[in-house]
């Protein structure tokens, strides 16, 4: 894992973020509907990346299915195992699976989680081996940051918004990576260099790493281009596994 990438995960021991991600219980209504809309039923092998301290993991169990979830962060791996001892959680890199081939019916990583990733080849690098721990057809399901989304997804004349992202705009002045669409944000735990890419953006790199079937939806539904585009700050993906492997 890069520096840059252990910093990232190093922010995630803080007490803001242990708050966070401990205190909130269970899936959003959105990621609910779209487990029950592509993942097989359960007792299907469910691989949870970037699990943090379970709030996807605990009701994938309770809803019977076979879940094997991992988080870089030992600290979010201790709060898990304090919430529910009984599940196997692991610390692992996403861009590096311990698994192997074709061994799981379905993936999730929710939360933006893949955005944490740096530098980009790593980001690249683990939607390559989500590809390959999955199975022929298996879906992958995630969210992702979406840069202009995320300047106008309160409408045009949002000024709060506009006032929010001058002082984002403001915090990449010498940001060496924007080529790669990797930005400065700051939340209560620190400062993270996150991936803000687009819808065409992330569709390409899925279609890089081998996924087809490729759907991007807003957290209502939206599937409108125009609407993901300039709306949407976290969009939300669908792909799969194609049943001859990519080369």
């Amino acid at each position: 894992m890069s520096a840059v990438g252990v910093a990232n995960v190093a922010t995630f021991a803080s007490a803001w973020s242990l708050e966070q991600y401990a205190g909130t219980p269970g899936f959003f209504p959105h990621e609910e509907a779209l487990v029950r809309r592509y993942f097989p039923p359960p007792p299907a092998r469910v691989l949870d990346l970037g699990c943090g301290a379970g709030r996807t993991s605990i009701p994938l169990r309770a809803m019977g299915y076979d879940v094997i979830a991992f988080d870089p962060s030992a600290a979010l791996i201790g709060a898990a195992q304090r919430r529910a001892p009984e599940l196997p959680w692991l610390r692992m890199d996403a861009a590096a699976l311990a698994f192997g081939d074709e061994t799981f019916d379905a993936a999730l990583f929710s939360y933006n989680g893949l955005d944490c990733i740096f530098p980009l080849a790593a980001r690249e690098r683990a939607l390559a081996e989500v590809r390959r721990v999955l199975k022929p057809d298996a879906p992958f399901v995630f969210s992702a940051n979406s840069l202009v989304g995320r300047f106008f997804s309160g409408g045009f004349f949002y000024l709060r918004g506009h006032w929010h992202t001058l002082r984002f705009l403001m915090d990449q002045v010498g940001n060496a990576h924007l080529g790669d669409h990797y930005f400065r944000f700051r939340d209560g735990s620190g400062m993270m260099l996150l991936h803000f890419g687009s819808p065409e953006i992330t569709r390409a790199q899925l279609t890089r790493a081998g996924f087809t079937d490729i759907e991007v939806r807003s957290p209502t539904g939206q599937t409108d281009p125009r609407q993901l585009y300039w709306h949407v700050p976290h969009a939300q993906y669908v792909a799969r596994r194609p049943h001859v492997s990519a080369p």
